[in-house]
Parts: structure tokens; sequence; C-alpha cells
């Protein structure tokens, strides 16, 4: 069994220059359902449902930025970026690190409590790993 097999939920991840204009098309025109906002002093977010184990994740740019500093130490990602929940999110980052994506950082806590590593594929999306802090760990 792969360690991809393990996947509980693909997040498609988009920075939006007009964050209430993209929330108001996707969460008000579309009625896709939130799962979870916030707006902090490190940016704005929501997180709605695509799907039983897809979710849509949107961002400003300020919120784009303090993630990315979070899990790689500077800003790295594009528009659009992929997060995968997964049970182990160090075997997962090591497995695609063996497929030949670059490993940006290792497995680390994150201040919202999740495990989080990323990486880049060969041609060049960002992938998030991400290990929900409601998860079993042992790091």
């Amino acid at each position: 069994m792969s360690s991809l097999d393990s996947i509980r939920e693909v997040r498609i991840a988009l920075t939006v220059e007009r964050f209430d204009q993209a929330v108001e098309f996707y969460r008000d025109r579309l009625r896709l359902p939130v799962v979870e906002q916030w707006q902090t002093a490190e940016g704005n977010g929501v997180i709605l449902a695509l799907g039983p184990h897809t979710t849509l994740e949107l961002f400003d740019a300020t919120q784009a930025d303090f993630v990315d500093r979070m899990e790689v130490g500077r800003r790295v990602s594009g528009p659009v970026r992929l997060a995968l929940s997964v049970q182990d999110a160090e075997a997962v980052a090591g497995a695609f690190e063996q497929a030949g994506a670059q490993l940006l950082s290792q497995p680390k806590k994150m201040p919202w409590g999740d495990y989080n590593a990323r990486v880049e594929t060969p041609d060049g999306m960002q992938v998030t790993i991400y290990q929900a802090a409601t998860a079993e760990h042992n790091m």
C-alpha cells in the first residue's frame, strides 16, 4: 500500500487579489458551504466544501504570505497550490521526494496545530502535505 493511499482530503488553495469578490462568488452565488473562515492580522481565508473529500480554500495575499512563511520561511507559492490531508505527513512528503519532487520544508508544527510539509513537483506545482492536529502524530 502506498503512503498516498491515505489521502483524506484534497484542498485546492487559491490566492486571490479580490478576496471579498471571490468569497461572494463561491460562497454566495455558487452556494458552496463554508467549512471554516477567519479574519486575522495574518490575513483572511475561507474553506468551502466542494464534495465529500475536496475543499476550496481562498486566501488573500497577506494570508498566503503568512502560510508560505510558516511552511517554507519565505513567499514561494503562486496563485494555485494543492494541499493534501494525510495520516503521516513525513511518509507522504518522503514519497513525493522519492518520486522527484523537491522538498521545500520538512513536516513541522504550524501555529494552528497541524503538521505541514511543502514540496514542489517537477512541473512547478506547490503541494502542502498536512497532517491535521486531530490525527495521531509521533513527531
